[in-house]
């Protein structure tokens, strides 16, 4: 039984320090990465768009059909420069008829994709690393991607200042991403928080202006079952363990071991 327990904690110890390591994991066949200290999930393609657009010529036609009794999308003129589809860029407006898209299609089994968030405050303009006098890090979600998990330093493009996690992206532009939030409420997304992935500002634009891009994001673990699967193999092996433990257990003899009043 001593034996038993000092297993189950070693590989207990080694399953936790392997998770504390990996903050961000790729997940469901490469389409997102996890991001374990926010529990979300990033589309790991940085401009998913212009990739569906390549393999879909209607793709930007489906996106306008699919806002149809939206609120606030579904009544845009859907002009055509609203879509980029030869770089990926769109307006604001187009950005959020592209993640409602995301959701009509169940894209990698999720159907609550959105823009990521920014805390609609003054205190969020600026460069959010958290340093002395900048926003901090929690301050939206991109900050906490760009800066706290991917090692973006201020006044630096994202391309040339990263950590190792950048390589479980694709296609990040260092350019400007939407976010989904509105300044100051404004319900038809008139004005809203973007971040510069091209120098790590945070700002506001008009959510018609074109050249920027979005990346979606989706609370949870994209593709995730209620025991995963080395859980589930650490739990079956440890299992067996016990119930070898128990069988091999000594236990005094008290009657022939052969014939039929023998143990069974």
């Amino acid at each position: 039984m001593k034996h038993f327990v000092l297993a189950f904690l070693a590989l207990g110890g080694v399953i936790a320090a392997g998770a504390a390591q990996a903050s961000l994991t790729s997940v469901d066949g490469g389409i997102g990465v996890y991001d374990s200290v926010n529990n979300v999930t990033w589309t790991s393609d940085g401009n998913l768009f212009k990739t569906q657009a390549a393999a879909d010529p209607n793709l930007v036609a489906k996106i306008i059909a699919a806002t149809a009794g939206k609120p606030v999308i579904g009544s845009i003129n859907w002009s055509p420069n609203l879509f980029q589809t030869a770089n990926g860029a769109m307006a604001g407006y187009a950005a959020l008829a592209w993640v409602n898209y995301l959701n009509v299609i169940n894209y990698g089994g999720s159907n609550q994709w959105y823009l990521p968030t920014t805390v609609d405050s003054s205190a969020s303009f600026g460069y959010p690393d958290g340093n002395t006098g900048n926003p901090a890090v929690t301050s939206s979600q991109m900050a906490q991607l760009f800066y706290g998990q991917l090692g973006m330093v201020a006044g630096t493009p994202l391309s040339a200042q990263h950590n190792g996690s950048y390589a479980l992206f694709s296609q990040i532009q260092d350019s400007v991403y939407w976010s989904g939030t509105a300044y100051g409420g404004d319900p038809t997304y008139g004005i809203a928080w973007e971040f510069w992935t091209l120098h790590g500002l945070q700002d506001l634009q008009t959510s018609g202006s074109n050249g920027r891009f979005a990346m979606a994001v989706t609370n949870g673990q994209l593709g995730a079952v209620p025991l995963p699967g080395s859980a589930w193999l650490l739990a079956s092996s440890l299992l067996a363990l016990g119930v070898t433990t128990r069988r091999c257990a000594p236990r005094p003899i008290t009657r022939p071991i052969s014939g039929p009043g023998g143990p069974s």
